[in-house]
């Protein structure tokens, strides 16, 4: 928690965002290498959403970890969905892969900063702690669901901009 705090994030400047805008242009910027990966990309943007009061680059760049770990987690390729839908209060952004999953007894840690099942020198434990840290800056929450050997399902739910509905 300590070098978090060294290394916190500058404030949030939050500006109205459409969620589908923040996912097409968050494929547009991995497609190439998840191409490179063996990996087959699906979008799906569910029409009308209400917008978030987002920080774009601070979310995207939260989000990136995510597709990060996705891409680690499929080797051999795979499938990546990034997608986004409305829920109750707002919108909920999907990045759920077809890798290996994380395991039941690591699933409850790894949002711990510096904690990483990954091999030492790939992984610093440091970019889930920050998509939390970040999305909870915007006033959501994230979960993660995962089976071994299935895959992992992010869910990163976003309070609707103040006069959305």
């Amino acid at each position: 928690q300590s070098l978090l705090d060294r290394t916190r994030r500058p404030a949030l400047s939050l500006r109205p965002l459409a969620p589908g805008e923040l996912v097409a242009g968050l494929a547009e910027l991995v497609r190439p290498s998840l191409v490179g990966h063996g990996i087959e990309l699906l979008l799906e943007v569910a029409p009308d959403l209400p917008r978030v009061g987002a920080d774009r680059a601070q979310l995207e760049q939260a989000l990136l970890n995510l597709v990060s770990n996705a891409v680690d987690a499929m080797p051999s390729g795979g499938r990546l969905k990034l997608a986004a839908r409305r829920h109750d209060s707002g919108v909920t952004l999907v990045v759920a892969d077809s890798g290996d999953g994380i395991l039941a007894e690591d699933l409850p840690r790894v949002f711990d900063p510096l904690y990483t099942t990954k091999p030492p020198g790939k992984g610093t434990g440091l970019g889930l702690a920050i998509l939390r840290e970040v999305v909870e800056a915007h006033g959501g929450s994230v979960e993660l669901e995962s089976r071994t050997g299935e895959g992992t399902t992010a869910l990163v739910c976003l309070p609707a901009a103040a006069g959305e509905a």
